[in-house]
């Protein structure tokens, strides 16, 4: 199992964004919790191409 580490920002608009460090993958979301849900989606669609949510 690989380690992605993350960097979280919050934005001016009180929004949070979320950037891997040595990786292409980057979110954002509303909320926190929002976000830790959206940085798992995007690790699933970055390490299995065509397995993260559907709309």
């Amino acid at each position: 199992m690989q380690n992605i580490l993350f960097v979280l920002e919050e934005a001016e608009d009180g929004s949070y964004r979320a950037s891997a460090a040595a990786a292409a993958i980057h979110t954002e979301a509303d909320t926190l919790e929002e976000l830790h849900r959206e940085i798992r989606d995007a690790v699933v669609c970055y390490c299995d191409p065509g397995q993260g949510r559907r709309p």
